[in-house]
């Protein structure tokens, strides 16, 4: 978890970490489902789902937002997210992209 510079709680999520992972067969539509799930099983957050999902800005484009928006998040460029992770949590929409 990380604090997000403020910004609250976020939860950090690293695909590179799961089995079988490459960069040729990731799948960001899978790869957040499942990291929603994890979220809404962390007692932080007592079942609350994340509203929004943070990524470097090189990142935070073509492949992701499709796949973020059919789960119901907003994504957030953030030069603070380390390139091929991504953050998860509750975002109050006063956060602009940056």
């Amino acid at each position: 978890m990380t604090n997000g510079n403020g910004t609250g709680l976020w939860l950090v999520v690293d695909p590179r970490r799961e089995q079988g992972y490459t960069p040729a067969t990731f799948d960001p539509a899978t790869f957040l489902a499942r990291a929603v799930a994890l979220f809404q099983s962390k007692p932080t957050w007592s079942g609350q789902r994340p509203n929004a999902v943070k990524a470097n800005p090189a990142q935070a484009g073509n492949r992701l937002e499709p796949a973020a928006d059919a789960l119901g998040l907003r994504v957030i460029g953030d030069p603070a997210v380390l390139a091929g992770t991504f953050w998860l949590g509750l975002d109050d929409g006063q956060e602009v992209d940056k």
